[in-house]
This record gives C-alpha cells, structure tokens and sequence, in this order.
C-alpha cells in the first residue's frame, strides 16, 4: 500500500511539470514616444522610424524581419536591402508623412513615405516614370 502511494505521489509531481507553457506572443512596439509631434524639419518623420517588411496584411512574422528586403528607418533616411538613401531636400514634411529628394547609390531619388494605423504601416512611393507603391508593416519586437 505504501508503494502505491508513493508512486501516485510520482505520477501527480510528473503531471505537473508536463502542463503546457504558453509562448509569449511578439508585440509590435509604437514607433517613438514622439508620434503625435511633428520630427524637426528635415528628418524622416517620427511615425515612420523603425523597421518594415513589405507585407499583404497583418505583421510580419519575426524571422522575416531578420533577413532580406526589410526597410529601415531612421531619422536621416532608410535603407532596404542594398539600397539606401539620405535626405537631399524636403518638399513636404507633416508629422506622418514626408515627400523628399534622397540621395541613393543611383543618384537623386523623389520619394513619400506615408504612415498610418499609429505608425504600424508604412507606404513608400516612388515618384516618377518607373513610379510604385509598396506597403510595409512595422516588425514586431523580437
């Protein structure tokens, strides 16, 4: 009778290790204590800084974010892939939005970059004869 307690004793501390351990979810950070004012003239807006991966809907999955065509932002520009670019000249600037001429590794480059939905999407279009739109949404924190 003792063994038998003993060993539903076991089997009871056993079944307790086994329970099922939630993973913690990744969270999409907002993108700057700042996002309802205006970044200084000049600078990519604060809404817009952080890092994108182009997307159809929903955020991206964390390891799409570690590798290939992530577009980050930064208060002087941005960069994806290979490519990057620094701001040249402002037309426009709001606190969500920016339209400029960047320098790139091509030359000089008219481009808007557009936030919404609190900075978790970001729209880059490209201006001229070759001109398109990608939308990206904001990686989530790892």
């Amino acid at each position: 009778m003792i063994r038998l307690l003993a060993l539903a004793g076991l089997l009871a501390l056993g079944a307790c290790a086994a329970e099922p351990v939630e993973e913690e979810q990744a969270t999409v950070s907002p993108p700057a204590p700042q996002l309802d004012e205006k970044a200084p003239e000049g600078t990519m807006p604060f809404a817009t800084r952080g890092l994108f991966r182009a997307t159809a809907d929903g955020a991206p999955d964390p390891a799409d974010c570690t590798q290939g065509e992530t577009l980050s932002i930064d208060e002087t520009g941005y960069a994806i892939g290979d490519a990057s670019g620094t701001i040249a000249s402002v037309e426009t600037q709001s606190r969500n939005s920016i339209y400029a001429t960047f320098d790139t590794q091509d030359g000089e480059a008219r481009e808007r970059f557009a936030a919404s939905d609190e900075g978790r999407t970001v729209r880059r279009s490209t201006i001229g004869p070759e001109a398109e739109t990608v939308r990206y949404r904001r990686c989530p924190d790892a």
